[in-house]
């Protein structure tokens, strides 16, 4: 199916949860239908920043749903508004099952964000190397159906161009991820390299 074409192996994409999108109007729908499943959640502030509290099937090893109706509503108000997902989203079936997947540039946009800006990865200097796969791994299946020019507008507009140059530049040096452009990089992103090689030893060609 769909997630044999973008990873080589199952093992290349570690999940802890999984993250839905759906329309507002929808919620209730699929609450009933996810509860009928079996699925609970465990707190009763249900609904925090708009970001829905994980849902479990009690007993089970599987991995929890997490419903959003705004992805970046917490962190980067405004930065995809949820309706630009849904424009552009593709419909896709796939085992059954339709779906929608978020643009190939909404998927970059998003990634970043996730990554870096959500658990203050960026702010602390660190790097979550199982995403910065998961980053390499999407821009290769993706490829030229990233309008770079519109990510980079995009990150400048918000304030989060440093923050992507400096992803797209670990991708790079760690990774050997090509890009048709990588924007000019600065001395914060050397900086952050050298600091990650010490943390990590990792071993010098």
């Amino acid at each position: 199916g769909f997630f044999n074409q973008m990873y080589p192996d199952q093992g290349f994409r570690v999940m802890t949860d999984v993250d839905i999108l759906i329309l507002e109007n929808d919620l209730d729908r699929t609450l009933e239908i996810l509860y009928t499943m079996g699925y609970q959640h465990d707190r009763e502030d249900f609904e925090v920043y708009g970001k829905f509290a994980n849902l479990f099937v009690p007993g089970k090893f599987s991995n929890s749903l997490e419903l959003h109706v705004d992805l970046n509503k917490i962190n980067c108000p405004g930065f995809i508004p949820v309706k630009e997902f849904w424009e552009q989203a593709t419909p896709v079936q796939s085992g059954g099952i339709q779906f929608h997947l978020l643009s190939a540039d909404h998927q970059i946009l998003y990634h970043v964000i996730h990554s870096e800006i959500q658990h203050d990865i960026y702010d602390f200097g660190m790097i979550d190397l199982r995403q910065l796969v998961d980053f390499s791994l999407k821009v290769g299946f993706l490829g030229p159906k990233i309008d770079w020019n519109l990510v980079n507008e995009r990150m400048l507009k918000f304030g989060y161009s440093k923050v992507y140059r400096n992803y797209l530049f670990l991708a790079n040096r760690l990774l050997g991820t090509r890009f048709d452009r990588i924007p000019a990089t600065g001395l914060s992103s050397w900086l952050r390299y050298s600091k990650l090689m010490a943390y990590i030893a990792w071993p010098k060609a």
